[in-house]
């Protein structure tokens, strides 16, 4: 039929249509993101999709109020442990001056040392579970800046091993949050390949990533900083090295800085 007018539709499920990250280009003239309820008629094997929650345990001071808000920081901790175990690290330390968000992981797995810890994600899995935990962490925050008296300038996302390459995550895929994000030492971290980046130069420029690693991972994390700073992110990597023995002090200083907040004593030998 000469002179007809045809349009293409890549239809594309995923587990949050609100704020999934803007995938690959397409060939189609439209892209339309769809909730994920169950897996296709021809694939051999019927599913469904289950929602579950992601839980989080959250602290604010008692000094915070509407004309003098808190920074927030939200904090990914290790495998193996809960969030109850991250607010116990930071709480103590800067929750007089900070509100503070501690994710807990979701699911519950036996440690080498045979105790139940948390974990982020199972191998092959962190295109779903990565993505469900960031758009998650998107509703957080815009709940937290809702309901609490939260300084939206001053929002660092943070995590240490597995846990910071959900902070990294972040940072990059995040729909709403815009943080200043600092990766402690990412552990697995060559799962971030498996999600798209956004698309678009500029698209990140409102971010800022700081990797913290050793000198083994910096030419993997280099490319792929190099990545980000293509679409505008002031992504930078340090390389851990001589700050070994004093980690919990770089961190507390590191963020400190993120979250402009005046720099905390050195603990003496005794402390």
């Amino acid at each position: 039929k000469p002179g007809t007018s045809v349009k293409t539709v890549d239809i594309r499920p995923v587990r949050s249509p609100s704020s999934v990250p803007l995938a690959s280009s397409s060939t189609a003239d439209y892209i339309v993101y769809v909730e994920g309820l169950a897996s296709h008629a021809f694939s051999g094997v019927y599913s469904v999709t289950l929602d579950r929650d992601l839980e989080y345990r959250l602290h604010v001071p008692e000094s915070a109020t509407l004309s003098n808000p808190a920074p927030l920081l939200v904090w990914f901790v290790e495998k193996g442990l809960t969030a109850k175990d991250g607010m116990a690290l930071w709480r103590d330390r800067i929750g007089a001056e900070v509100a503070i968000a501690v994710i807990e992981p979701p699911y519950r797995a036996t440690q080498p040392d045979l105790s139940e810890g948390g974990q982020w994600f199972w191998p092959n899995s962190f295109s779903g579970d990565g993505g469900a935990i960031v758009s998650a962490t998107d509703r957080i925050w815009a709940y937290l800046a809702r309901t609490h008296p939260i300084d939206p300038d001053r929002v660092c996302v943070a995590g240490e091993g597995t846990g910071a390459v959900l902070a990294a995550a972040t940072s990059v895929f995040g729909a709403r949050i815009q943080p200043t994000a600092i990766a402690f030492d990412p552990a697995r971290y060559a799962a971030l390949k498996d999600i798209p980046l956004p698309l678009g130069r500029g698209t990140l420029s409102d971010r800022r990533l700081t990797v913290v690693g050793d000198e083994a991972a910096a030419e993997w994390w280099t490319s792929e900083l190099n990545s980000y700073r293509a679409l505008g992110m002031a992504a930078t990597y340090e390389d851990i090295g001589s700050l070994v023995q004093s980690r919990d002090a770089t961190q507390e200083r590191m963020l400190r800085n993120a979250l402009g907040l005046m720099s905390g004593g050195t603990p003496d030998a005794s402390e």
